[in-house]
């Protein structure tokens, strides 16, 4: 069974482009790069990317950018569950909420590009268990890298490839020096993820020479690639090496996960459920 997993790292608003890295395979024997864009711009340009891709058969697209968004400030219980037990690991997540993220016309784009993706047949769902088992698998959900590289790559604390205050250019060379690394190591993961030596995702590319537009738009693109092997990986292992943190109400995040990110994820959960009901 052939399926296509596109990893989109959408841009919260509409002035900064964004990335879409497709794969191609199997959930037990792995996929392949297929196709990227790196500087995409409106919603109409990203999903003329996707529908370009799109054959119509099994499909699974993770997005990093809030796609549930109903609370209109602080943040969403998610991310506090994950800022709660990552907070070591500096893999929390930015509160999401309306008021930081809704436009002039009262839109989060996150959430838009969720309602067009499941106009073209992909539900917004992580539960993918609960996918017509006589159809190739459809869907949509959100993803977060810090996490994921944190489970995946077997780190203490997050990549420092972002650009941040005090934070030296040859620093984050070294760490996209880091991450094409990890990413290429993946062909050994399981599932494993295959590489062309060609590609931007090589090990070897010199970042160095980019200009800090470029550079962001490598960022970006490495982090849509994390975002479709996401879709893979949550493809092949389901509940038993991934989360679901949150719910289809308040917002979620779909993460792979190490024992320890699992048990603290179980754990908040259950607490904040627990407090809920007492009305606390």
């Amino acid at each position: 069974m052939s399926v296509r997993y596109m990893g989109i790292d959408l841009a919260w608003g509409s002035r900064n482009t964004s990335a879409v890295v497709v794969l191609e395979g199997d959930p037990n024997r792995g996929a392949t790069l297929l196709a990227a864009a790196e500087a995409l711009g409106g919603d109409d340009e990203i999903l003329a990317f996707v529908d370009r891709w799109d054959t119509g058969g099994g499909a699974l697209i993770a997005l990093d950018a809030p796609t549930i968004v109903p609370n209109e400030t602080g943040r969403r219980p998610c991310e506090t569950i994950l800022s709660r037990c990552l907070a070591k690991a500096q893999a929390g997540a930015h509160p999401a909420n309306r008021t930081l993220l809704a436009g002039p016309d009262g839109t989060v784009r996150g959430e838009r590009i969720a309602a067009a993706l499941a106009a073209r047949g992909f539900p917004q769902t992580p539960f993918l268990n609960t996918l017509a088992a006589d159809k190739p698998p459809r869907a949509a959900f959100e993803v977060f890298p810090h996490p994921a590289h944190v489970a995946l790559f077997g780190l203490d604390k997050t990549l420092k490839y972002k650009a941040k205050p005090k934070r030296t250019v040859e620093t984050r060379y070294a760490e996209f020096r880091r991450y094409a690394a990890f990413l290429a190591a993946l062909r050994h993961a399981d599932p494993p993820l295959f590489l062309p030596e060609d590609s931007d995702f090589q090990v070897g590319r010199d970042t160095t020479a980019l200009l800090p537009a470029a550079l962001k738009r490598h960022e970006d693109t490495l982090d849509a690639l994390t975002c479709a092997y996401v879709a893979l990986y949550r493809h092949r292992w389901g509940d038993e090496r991934c989360s679901v943190v949150g719910d289809l109400e308040a917002g979620f995040i779909v993460t792979p996960v190490t024992d320890a990110m699992k048990t603290c994820f179980d754990a908040s959960a259950a607490a904040a459920a627990a407090d809920g009901a007492a009305g606390i």
